[in-house]
């Protein structure tokens, strides 16, 4: 029985631990059982009523929403009212960022709409994809520091492809969770996938027991598991993933519009 679960919609979870946001070391968790869910949604306002429907269905208690630049500027009562029927139905919406324009963007918002606020802000700058590498992870470190001061009581999450020992360590004291995309065709290689640096296993042990690691598992894009999910559930894909790497207690799942296609988001909820 799933009690808790997180749905995604571009944009963290229910923190059963305090946060670096209160200037408390969070918590490891100690819980090796796979229990809460985040779902991405590509562009949330497409189908507002569709994502919220299958967040309580399918018990996703989160969700990552992208799609919120123009209604920030343009309707952002809009995205108070998405927020706010969010958390009537005890699911957290969490805000991606992208660029210090966008920190500004949702501190505005906040201090006008204080009863919507998103319940988690994460970083989603590839800074690990940039040829010049050093200097775009110190423009993720500014715009961490930018989040930071922006919302000092949030929690704050980032987005991560292959960080470095050394980048990790930096990270990791300066967020509450990370979530750790994991492309593979087939939850089976989610522990043995990559050499090195880009081993799934080893970035895992970076976090494990420092911060929430989170494995984003994919139904689109260079290496998903679109045909793998067609015959299998979202909760098989949790165990085999809770099996390969203890300690998770979150998995993300991209995306919302995917899924749905898949017909994943049906009976393939639950068992």
């Amino acid at each position: 029985m799933w009690t808790v679960a997180t749905l995604a919609v571009g944009v963290g979870c229910h923190g059963s631990h305090p946060t670096r946001a209160t200037g408390v070391q969070s918590e490891t968790r100690l819980s090796t059982v796979v229990d809460e869910r985040t779902l991405y949604v590509s562009d949330v306002f497409d189908d507002a009523d569709g994502v919220l429907e299958v967040a309580a269905r399918c018990d996703f208690d989160e969700l990552v929403v992208y799609g919120l630049g123009v209604p920030l500027r343009a309707d952002p009562a809009r995205v108070a009212a998405l927020v706010e029927r969010a958390r009537h139905q005890n699911v957290t919406v969490v805000a991606p960022v992208a660029g210090l324009d966008r920190v500004s963007l949702l501190a505005r918002y906040e201090r006008e709409h204080p009863r919507a606020r998103f319940g988690r802000w994460a970083t989603e700058l590839e800074y690990w994809n940039e040829p010049a590498r050093d200097g775009a992870f110190n423009r993720f470190r500014a715009l961490l520091r930018a989040m930071r001061a922006a919302a000092p009581t949030t929690p704050l999450d980032a987005y991560l492809g292959y960080p470095t020992e050394a980048e990790a360590a930096w990270i990791a004291a300066h967020v509450d969770r990370v979530y750790a995309s994991m492309a593979v065709r087939t939850p089976a290689r989610v522990a043995r996938w990559g050499r090195g640096l880009r081993s799934h296993r080893f970035r895992h042990r970076l976090f494990a027991g420092r911060v929430e690691v989170v494995p984003i598992l994919y139904a689109r894009g260079d290496a998903h598991m679109g045909r793998w999910l067609r015959r299998h559930s979202l909760a098989a894909a949790e165990r085999r993933v809770e099996r390969d790497l203890p300690g998770v207690s979150r998995i993300a799942f991209f995306d919302f519009e995917s899924l749905r296609a898949l017909g994943a988001l049906g009976a393939g909820c639950h068992e």
